[in-house]
């Protein structure tokens, strides 16, 4: 992760001579000492020819996210060319340093007016307002440097697309045009499977001895292949491979993600690119889940038998759900708390934290019991987040992360140019726009 630090400090303001952005250097010195991110402080800016100066050595080599920090006030004609570089950026004004006798600063002010220029950028601004040593202000400026740090990741990234959507899922069939989407057939995956050896046998209970995983083993396999120097795949999973192969690719997908791969099922590239944000940000495999079913304080998220051995205390290799042939991994998630993401068309996201809660219940495959729902501020109740599901016409899949990681998965989608969904009160009417 790299920041760039460029503090706006003009001469002529007591508060230029008072050691605040040396204060303001020192305290990110440390952070980044503490965090390990890569750190560059800028020449101060005083003059307009010297933020053009700034501009061109940054232009070379793009930080992940750019702190603009007013030391002191300072005219558009300073910071309207370091908004133009159209880079995730903080706008950061610290407090007057006295309260009496000449304004020291007018570092606030100097925030106001930043904020309110015209900027030929697409990106918004984040502000920030506090002391250097404050806690806030450096939880704010790691947040938003780790968000934009996963949206560069993002962006960058590679999705594998195998085979289009599974047949008849019709809204999983858009894809995000602000990255790399390659597109191959699933047969060449299929045949692909003839030669494959297969992988390692699985070291956890199963219901199959090691001569009637093969099948599966050549699938994961022949996936991993393919997969090679892409970052998330979106896989067609049926209904050719378990008809062609005789064996599901579900097993093959939840060991995969043991290793670090998303895949998302039936095609699903949002889905994909949802699963690669959630792990970036969390540090663990993802997993995507469909929503099943209703308790009065809960609800039940399910699929085929797809997730990580890190989303259960216990595993098992089973036989698929409705097609009653190997293999999939069945779990019952973990309890403890989550976080959810969809990204959707038209640069919208939903992020929602809630919590995995114990219950005896659970369908074959992998499913949880999931419950005390937050979309942003709002407690929502398992009701009303099942509405807002419906009522945004939010597609079946949703992504988790394990832990709560909504602040970070928010500030993803900020600097990714996604508008948030927010918590509604549910109506029980669904519009089509």
């Amino acid at each position: 992760m790299k920041l760039c630090y460029v503090p706006i400090v003009r001469p002529m303001f007591r508060g230029a001579h008072m050691g605040l952005q040396e204060r303001t250097q020192a305290a990110l010195e440390q952070l980044a000492a503490d965090q390990g991110f890569e750190l560059r402080i800028s020449q101060p800016v005083a003059e307009a020819a010297e933020a053009e100066a700034v501009c061109e050595q940054l232009a070379t080599d793009l930080p992940d996210l750019l702190i603009l920090q007013h030391v002191t006030f300072a005219t558009g004609d300073l910071v309207v060319p370091l908004l133009e570089l159209n880079l995730p950026t903080v706008v950061w004004a610290l407090p007057e340093a006295f309260e009496e006798g000449r304004l020291p600063q007018n570092a606030l002010c100097g925030l106001n007016m930043s904020v309110s220029l015209p900027a030929a950028r697409t990106l918004p601004v984040r502000w920030l307002y506090g002391a250097p040593d404050e806690a806030s202000s450096l939880e704010q400026i790691l947040l938003s440097l780790r968000g934009a740090a996963t949206a560069r990741h993002l962006l960058d990234a590679r999705i594998l697309q195998l085979g289009g959507s599974a047949p008849g899922f019709y809204r999983i069939e858009s894809e995000p045009d602000e990255l790399t989407v390659e597109h191959q057939p699933l047969e060449t995956l299929i045949q692909a499977v003839d030669d494959a050896e297969p992988a390692p046998i699985p070291q956890e209970p199963s219901d199959y001895d090691a001569s009637q995983l093969q099948e599966a083993l050549k699938i994961e396999t022949a996936l991993a292949t393919a997969a090679q120097g892409y970052d998330a795949v979106s896989l067609r999973c049926w209904p050719e491979i378990p008809e062609q192969r005789g064996a599901m690719a579900c097993l093959a997908c939840a060991r995969l993600a043991d290793q670090g791969l998303p895949v998302a099922c039936e095609g699903d590239t949002y889905g994909a690119l949802s699963m690669l944000a959630a792990q970036r940000v969390s540090g663990h495999p993802s997993v995507l889940l469909d929503l099943t079913h209703t308790s009065p304080d809960a609800l039940m998220f399910w699929h085929c038998g797809n997730a990580a051995q890190e989303w259960a205390d216990e595993t098992r290799i089973e036989k698929h759900f409705n097609r009653q042939i190997p293999a999939v991994r069945g779990m019952t998630l973990k309890r403890g708390p989550v976080t959810g993401l969809r990204l959707l068309e038209n640069k919208k996201a939903l992020v929602f934290a809630a919590e995995v809660i114990e219950r005896p219940s659970r369908y074959e495959g992998v499913s949880g019991w999931v419950t005390n729902f937050r979309i942003g501020p709002d407690a929502v109740s398992s009701h009303d987040f099942l509405g807002n599901i419906l009522e945004y016409r939010i597609p079946h899949h949703l992504v988790f992360a394990l832990g709560d990681h909504e602040a970070a998965l928010r500030e993803t989608c900020l600097w990714l140019g996604y508008e948030l969904l927010e918590a509604r009160k549910p109506t029980g009417v669904i519009r089509w726009e």
